[in-house]
């Protein structure tokens, strides 16, 4: 069995609807071509979300660097979408691990 390191959120394990995943983060999920901010400060772009693993049937997001080597990313979906650890970043000024930039004001 293959075994995450955090975020391990058990409704993840098993193959849901679309709009059931929606609710469970309570808030839009990220689409292939959006623009989403990181609360580091950089931005990616989605390449697809959500992707099913194979193996573990859990979901994930995949997203591309839009800077330095323009790298590409997977990251379990929980986590992209999880709230910043206050406790590890208490400067942070998002919410937010990833926000969706807002395409009117470049937010």
């Amino acid at each position: 069995m293959i075994e995450s390191r955090g975020y391990n959120d058990a409704s993840e394990d098993r193959n849901i609807s679309g709009e059931e995943l929606k609710s469970q983060y309570a808030r839009e999920l990220p689409s292939k071509n959006e623009i989403w901010h990181h609360f580091k400060g950089k931005d990616y772009k989605i390449i697809a979300c959500p992707v099913t693993h194979t193996e573990t049937r859990k979901y994930y997001c995949v997203y591309q660097a839009l800077y330095g080597d323009y790298g590409t990313f997977c990251r379990p979906l929980s986590m992209f979408m999880s709230e910043v650890d206050w406790d590890k970043y208490p400067q942070a000024e998002q919410k937010y691990r990833f926000e969706k930039k807002d395409e009117t004001d470049g937010k």
